[in-house]
């Protein structure tokens, strides 16, 4: 009688459609296997423990399972020199790959930035925008092996590419419309040694990368001359224990570094040399200043927020002969 009143009552189709509804797919789970491969894990498999209490304590002595510490790794050292990229890129030992990565630089070193305007005439039409966008699978891919903590996008629309730096210090760089091309169109580089916590496109030159890493350095990857050269990086500074962390361009020479958490940001001219600032700033007391933003119009005016939730506006023209002094905020 009760099954047949399930059967009336039809519980177990409605049960089907109610888990199909609340349960991925396999498709929906698995992650994208576009762009680079992911590292494949050993699945360690633990020795059985028997209840002495169920078998009237009749269990033999078991050796107990105790993981191996492995050793931590040692950290890479920085060098401050300029790579290449047959030495930062990861696949350099395939001939074919390198190829392929030196032509899509050659021809991103070429490509035009072009500004374009979008507008909307009323919020009903930028939400009709917004609700129209859509995630196809062949526009998802992996650019970088490790989490990402910086993205920037050409300001070219043709070619789309994005610019990815990761937690390992990699840098990922995505021709996204490049669907059928070896790894869907990322070419990944190694040229910090550390998180690639801030990523730009150059002012002067659009088609170079402007990356800064928490291993002390700014390299600039130059697709004409496909190198990765140095923008700045302080051997006594590193030697200190220095990191830095954010970057921001005033003019097409000039850049603001944020550096660690002696409260410092330099300012470092490559027309002069990358080896050392040519003004440094005390905008914080023993704080970090964690990111860097310059006024579009009036560059002499930057904006940085600290690890303590503040927030404020300096002007670089309101230098202090007193190396000490904290620089007031405007």
């Amino acid at each position: 009688e009760r099954q047949a009143m399930f059967a009336e009552l039809q519980i177990s189709e409605a049960k089907s459609d109610f888990s199909q509804l609340f349960t991925p797919t396999q498709n929906r789970q698995a992650p994208s296997k576009r762009g680079l491969a992911s590292e494949k894990k050993e699945k360690v498999i633990l020795p059985p423990r028997k209840s002495s209490r169920l078998s009237g304590g009749n269990v033999p002595e078991i050796d107990r399972f105790v993981p191996l510490l492995e050793s931590p790794a040692e950290e890479k050292s920085t060098p401050l020199e300029t790579l290449s990229i047959e030495e930062s890129f990861n696949k350099s030992d395939d001939p074919a790959s390198l190829s392929h990565t030196q032509n899509f630089l050659t021809s991103l070193s070429k490509a035009t930035t072009s500004k374009s305007t979008i507008s909307f005439n009323s919020s009903s039409s930028f939400k009709s925008s917004i609700s129209s966008l859509s995630i196809k699978d062949e526009l998802v891919a992996k650019v970088v092996p490790g989490r990402i903590f910086s993205l920037a996008i050409h300001p070219s629309s043709t070619p789309l590419v994005a610019a990815v730096g990761d937690k390992s210090g990699h840098v990922g760089l995505w021709d996204i419309l490049a669907t059928s091309s070896p790894n869907h169109g990322v070419h990944l580089y190694q040229p910090h040694t550390r998180p690639v916590n801030c990523i730009s496109w150059d002012l002067a030159n659009t088609n170079n990368l402007v990356s800064t890493s928490y291993d002390g350095t700014v390299r600039l990857l130059d697709t004409e001359k496909q190198e990765h050269t140095m923008l700045y990086g302080e051997k006594e500074f590193l030697d200190w224990g220095g990191w830095t962390s954010s970057h921001a361009q005033m003019s097409p020479d000039t850049f603001l570094i944020s550096q660690g958490t002696n409260g410092k940001v330099v300012l470092v001219d490559r027309r002069v040399r990358w080896t050392s600032p040519v003004t440094t700033f005390n905008v914080f007391d023993r704080l970090h200043p964690k990111t860097l933003s310059v006024h579009p119009v009036h560059n002499n005016l930057f904006l940085t927020c600290n690890n303590k939730g503040g927030c404020y506006i300096f002007d670089t023209r309101n230098t202090t002969s007193s190396f000490t002094k904290l620089l007031e905020p405007v």
